[in-house]
């Protein structure tokens, strides 16, 4: 069953995905947020459920590429919006 859960941060989605994932839900989370304090402690909660972060365009405005490079560094997948 789809979840879908909006908070002060963004959305969470769990969806079903097809291909190489076999169907399998994996979760995606929205992070809008404006610090890096804030997108560093909303990865970790997410922890490892999280399949795909996406990057909103104020966060990504806000800190440019020092998220990505982050995040890169903690090998976590990821998309811009």
């Amino acid at each position: 069953m789809p979840l879908t859960r909006a908070g002060s941060w963004g959305i969470v989605s769990r969806c079903g995905c097809g291909g190489d994932h076999d169907g399998d839900e994996r979760l995606i989370a929205a992070l809008d947020v404006h610090t890096r304090e804030a997108v560093e402690r909303l990865v970790g909660q997410l922890g490892d459920e999280c399949f795909l972060l996406q990057l909103g365009m104020e966060l990504f405005y806000a800190l440019g590429g020092d998220v990505v490079t982050w995040l890169k560094g903690e090998e976590r997948r990821y998309s811009r919006s």
